[in-house]
């Protein structure tokens, strides 16, 4: 049975390590990479809240931003996987809060591991672990 194992990416360095470390560690075992990643804008006034909408183009344009760094981040990691015969990848963009995505995720495509970073794109080093993080684990 194939393993379902789910990798969150803000597409920082920090989530590229840590897809590399989940390829690295399972490259012996038949395994489905979810490539997850979540787009939203945070609202700094209700016209960008409601510019979200499916079909708008802040919403298309944001959407598109993500597919396509999808694309990019699976061409990379799917030619450094040295095409592993046990390894396939899956894409998933989606507008949402980070917890509410990674959570629809799991349930949906029945995922029985998450590995990810522990900080985001902000890095930062006063903290061990990123607010995403701590969420996850809780």
């Amino acid at each position: 049975m194939k393993r379902k194992i789910l990798l969150p990416t803000d597409f920082s360095d920090n989530a590229l390590q840590a897809i590399k470390y989940a390829l690295e560690l399972y490259k012996d075992q038949e395994c489905i990479f979810y490539l997850l990643n979540v787009f939203f804008i945070k609202p700094t006034n209700l016209e960008s809240l409601i510019g979200m909408e499916p079909g708008s183009d802040l919403y298309e344009a944001t959407k598109s931003n993500s597919d396509n760094q999808l694309a990019k981040l699976l061409s990379e990691v799917a030619f450094n996987d040295h095409g592993n015969s046990k390894h396939s990848f899956r894409t998933i963009s989606t507008f949402n809060e980070p917890l509410q995505a990674i959570k629809a995720a799991v349930e949906e495509k029945d995922i029985e591991l998450i590995v990810m970073g522990t900080r985001g794109q902000t890095n930062a080093r006063s903290k061990i672990y990123g607010s995403t993080a701590i969420d996850v684990m809780e």
